[in-house]
């Protein structure tokens, strides 16, 4: 049986479609950190791409949680780039709900993320409902 698991998120600010079945969302917590929400909901394929996030100012990403609704029978990957180039990756291995890691990068006024999904799972068990959380702070 695969592993499912519910996630509520609350102070949802606005809605952004990356490479058509990503929305992404941007979630307060505090005055000191931002959080930007990414999904893909569904059955996960490898995907690269188009639509944007863009930096309405200086900013530095300090933290990203790659999760899974359904596990993957094998690595689940998912590159973060910024302005085309990959700047962090996230792998979700077999079996497994989640990643997270402190791989810090700053980004500029106009720089934009777009999310790839790299590597998936094979058969009946891609994996489902990606979501990535990017924390942020204002420079």
């Amino acid at each position: 049986m695969a592993e499912t698991r519910s996630r509520a998120f609350s102070k949802l600010a606005k809605d952004v479609d990356a490479t058509g079945a990503i929305l992404g969302t941007a979630l307060s917590s505090s005055a000191r950190s931002d959080y930007i929400q990414l999904q893909q909901q569904g059955t996960l394929s490898v995907t690269t791409g188009t639509s944007r996030w863009n930096a309405s100012d200086n900013l530095t990403i300090s933290e990203a949680t790659a999760y899974i609704g359904e596990a993957a029978n094998s690595t689940v990957r998912v590159s973060i780039n910024k302005n085309g180039d990959s700047v962090n990756s996230l792998s979700i291995t077999s079996g497994q709900l989640s990643k997270s890691n402190t791989n810090e990068f700053t980004m500029v006024t106009g720089d934009y993320l777009t999310v790839d999904i790299t590597s998936v799972g094979t058969g009946d068990s891609t994996g489902s409902d990606l979501g990535l959380i990017l924390k942020y702070s204002f420079d």
